[in-house]
């Protein structure tokens, strides 16, 4: 079983763990995440986007921060970590620090800033894939959430070296940020249930696309 834990340290440092545990013996075994290339501050200085995001692959431990791009993995055989850059093309790759972490300006550093989701893998393609959102502007007079719903989606693809193999923005105002999407043997399933895609149907009606890469 492999799950993630955040430890705080002297001075509230934070430092993230992923704990691998053995069910028949219940040794543990504990592989401690590196910080952020840009940023090692990054529980206090970002909001929301303040912890990363933590996928695995047979012998992999592959995670990112939502202030970057870059990519990062543990080889659980050695214990070996390397860093691979996954900058886009098309948005920054880098998150401004929050100045005063309260819910209005977390609220609005949400919104006018890039978010990096987390590492998507299929094994049947041996690829890899990453949604990130770029900013939006933000004005007083509009709901948050709809200011969020209306950010502009990419889809990156990697190889198994990490490698940049394909990116492109995604239809507008047609897929939910909110985490819908998943691997499926063809390539990427991403759900059609954003806030401006068919409201009228109401939650009683599901629709889906599947991305098939032709890589």
């Amino acid at each position: 079983m492999l799950y993630t834990t955040t430890t705080i340290k002297k001075n509230d440092n934070i430092q993230f763990q992923v704990h691998e545990y053995f069910l028949n013996d219940k040794n543990l075994k504990i592989y401690e995440l590196s910080g952020s290339d840009y940023d090692t501050d990054i529980w206090s200085s970002y909001g929301w986007k303040n912890a990363p995001n933590v996928t695995f692959s047979d012998d992999l431990i592959i995670y990112n921060y939502p202030i970057e791009s870059n990519i990062y993995t543990i080889n659980m055989n050695d214990n070996s970590k390397q860093t691979h850059g996954g900058k886009s093309k098309n948005t920054k790759n880098i998150v401004h620090r929050l100045p005063k972490n309260t819910v209005l300006n977390a609220e609005r550093h949400k919104i006018e800033n890039v978010h990096f989701f987390e590492i998507a893998y299929n094994p049947l393609l041996n690829l890899y894939f990453r949604i990130h959102v770029d900013r939006n502007d933000y004005t007083h007079d509009i709901d948050p959430f709809y200011l969020f719903c209306k950010k502009d989606m990419y889809l990156m693809i990697f190889n198994s070296k990490f490698e940049v193999v394909y990116e492109s923005k995604l239809p507008s105002n047609r897929y939910s940020i909110i985490m819908s999407w998943c691997t499926v043997k063809e390539g990427l399933l991403m759900m059609v249930n954003n806030c401006f895609f068919n409201a009228e149907t109401g939650e009683d009606t599901i629709t889906f696309d599947i991305l098939e890469p032709q890589i």
